[in-house]
């Protein structure tokens, strides 16, 4: 009995790992999302309104790096110069 509650036990959790995850998460870090962002033209408060407010915000010499997380742990990062627009930006793919 031991044995096949055991057994069960570790089947279920290889089950889980191997399922995928998926939230509704409003604020995801989509590709359709990402490549919308344009340089000098995005603002922040439009990188807002896509993904949520920013896990983190870091002062730079050029204004700010901003970062951002969703759910499924995908990642954005952008540069906001002095006049509120996107600099530079990255995203993991």
């Amino acid at each position: 009995m031991k044995n096949t509650l055991a057994a069960l036990a570790m089947a279920a959790l290889t089950a889980c790992s191997t399922a995928p995850i998926t939230v509704d998460d409003p604020y995801a870090v989509t590709p359709a999302k990402a490549e919308t962002v344009k340089t000098q033209v995005t603002t922040r408060g439009e990188l807002v309104k896509m993904f949520g407010e920013p896990e983190m915000t870091v002062p730079t010499d050029e204004g700010e790096a901003l970062f951002f997380k969703d759910l499924a742990l995908n990642s954005f990062w952008a540069v906001i110069g002095p006049d509120g627009k996107v600099s530079d930006f990255d995203w993991s793919k």
